[in-house]
């Protein structure tokens, strides 16, 4: 109780059950300790809301994530911030990074991925989760504002590998529901301005991303409904199937089964939603 001035918007557990970070529009992070009911530390740095926390190294460092463009990273025991990585410099090493590997079918998230690169500090997308992988202590998942999540090293904060969303079927897919839908509903003049939307960048921006309990699976669902499956070794794109239907709102979140036999996404109508996936 009265952990933040603002609305907590995320929570982690230790891996030993005996800590809670959670992260608030106050732009903080705080560690609270379950067996005291008490506050711990505080994680001040961020000047804007804090979307995701996540414990990495074995829980002795803690990984945040803020609209403020930034990701941070601290000392779990003592609240200093270890180093900050800008999602510009994050953007652009997923660029270089595609470039480099001549990665195919992937070029509206490269230029997506270039522009962000651009941007000044602070002008680029905001920085929505941080996540520690399965069985690599070294590595953490990065999910932005962008068609686009990447895995970063901790050691050096330079992008390992990327998983793009690729130039195809799915987000024509997204689309054309949508002016099928809007046609039924307010008839061709207004289908017409949904299509010359095209497959906007906010469609297949991703706002929801996750992992198999193997690690070998990396799952990002985007805004416009589809959910993509890639191999967590070498950023593969596996599949993409349309989770949610335009009628249906933007997409939020997903979460992933602890039997890895499913993930669950969930929209802003209220709809949830549960589909078989690769493991």
């Amino acid at each position: 109780r009265g952990a933040h001035s603002a609305a907590v918007t995320c929570l982690a557990f230790a891996a030993d059950s005996t800590q809670l970070v959670s992260g608030s529009f106050d732009s903080t992070a705080r560690l609270h300790g379950l067996r005291s009911a008490r506050t711990l530390l505080v994680f001040r740095g961020h000047s804007s809301v804090v979307n995701a926390v996540a414990f990495v190294r074995g829980g002795t460092w803690l990984a945040t994530a803020s609209s403020d463009t930034t990701v941070r990273l601290w000392d779990a025991r003592t609240a200093q911030c270890l180093r900050a990585l800008h999602t510009n410099q994050l953007a652009a090493g997923a660029a270089a990074l595609l470039d480099t590997s001549h990665a195919r079918g992937v070029r509206a998230a490269a230029e997506a991925l270039a522009q962000a690169g651009r941007a000044p500090e602070g002008s680029s997308p905001g920085a929505l989760l941080v996540r520690a992988m399965p069985g690599d202590q070294d590595t953490l998942l990065v999910g932005l504002r962008a068609p686009a999540a990447c895995l970063v090293d901790l050691g050096s904060g330079k992008v390992t590998r990327v998983f793009a969303v690729p130039d195809s079927a799915a987000a024509a897919a997204a689309t054309a529901a949508a002016v099928d839908a809007r046609a039924a509903e307010t008839g061709a003049a207004q289908a017409a301005a949904v299509a010359a939307e095209g497959t906007g960048a906010r469609k297949n921006d991703l706002v929801a991303w996750g992992t198999s309990p193997s690690g070998r699976v990396v799952y990002c669902a985007t805004e416009g409904g589809v959910l993509h499956c890639f191999d967590a070794r070498t950023g593969a794109h596996e599949s993409a199937v349309q989770v949610v239907a335009s009628s249906e709102g933007a997409l939020i979140g997903a979460a992933v089964r602890p039997d890895a036999c499913g993930v669950a996404a969930w929209t802003a109508s209220g709809t949830i939603k549960l589909w078989a996936a690769p493991h």
